[in-house]
């Protein structure tokens, strides 16, 4: 199952963690099924035991833990809230940034000089959070950068970068926390990967009786069809054909 491959590496895309969860939801279904005519046939049998809770717990935990919408829109991994509290945290501070990095920069704005009509706050990874003020017109001619209390980093396309008291707490405070949740996502995944990994032999056996079912279906929806009947097999070294028809 390719999945399974992937997925014992690390490499499982968002498709295919929307698959697996289709594919254990579905096979649930199929398997209840089957239980309930399990006396009719004998791969109902197999499969009412092959199909078994394992199914049900894959399923719940890829929809409890897994948010499929953000995954798309964010094109990574991305965990429901209510999983795991730190993480919730996180977020919470995360999703707070602008309107707090707002606040800083106002603050930060009352301590320039009235050549300096505007600044904002800015995260760039390994970086950290960074000053960001448009290049006066003496700066623009002087190349001269330099601000009293504040660190120059860069400028780039005239917007001069630095490190202040404030930004400095802001490291410290937040540190990388768009990276920490990443990290946090990851090892959440890790660990879901490893649980489903332990119950990989339902899944191999839904492969297996899955497609035995699919070509019995197909072999009984063709004789329906086409009015086939099924032949009797005798000891006796005759082959008798009764009202059969030629095929071209």
């Amino acid at each position: 199952m390719r999945i399974i491959t992937r997925m014992k590496t690390a490499q499982a895309s968002m498709n295919d963690w929307q698959s697996l969860y289709k594919t254990a939801y579905h096979a649930m279904l199929v398997g209840e099924i089957c239980r309930s005519r399990a006396n009719n046939l004998e791969i109902f049998k197999q499969i009412s035991v092959v199909f078994s809770t394992d199914l049900f717990r894959i399923a719940s935990l890829l929809n409890k833990i897994i948010d499929f919408e953000e995954y798309a829109k964010q094109n990574h991994f991305v965990v429901k809230p209510g999983v795991d509290s730190e993480l919730d945290k996180m977020k919470r501070t995360y999703n707070g940034l602008p309107d707090f990095m707002t606040q800083v920069a106002y603050q930060e704005l009352q301590d320039l000089s009235q050549d300096v009509q505007q600044c904002s706050v800015i995260y760039l990874p390994q970086l950290g959070y960074l000053l960001a003020i448009p290049a006066t017109e003496r700066m623009k001619e002087t190349k001269d950068y330099s601000i009293p209390n504040l660190r120059f980093m860069f400028i780039v396309n005239d917007i001069v970068h630095y490190k202040s008291a404030n930004t400095k707490k802001l490291d410290a405070l937040l540190g990388d926390t768009l990276c920490d949740i990443y990290d946090k996502e990851t090892q959440i995944m890790h660990k879901l990967q490893d649980v489903i990994l332990e119950m990989k032999d339902v899944l191999i056996g839904v492969m297996e009786y899955a497609a035995k079912l699919d070509c019995l279906m197909a072999l009984a929806v063709a004789a329906k069809e086409y009015s086939w009947i099924q032949p009797e097999i005798s000891d006796e070294g005759e082959f008798v054909v009764e009202k059969g028809r030629l095929l071209l």
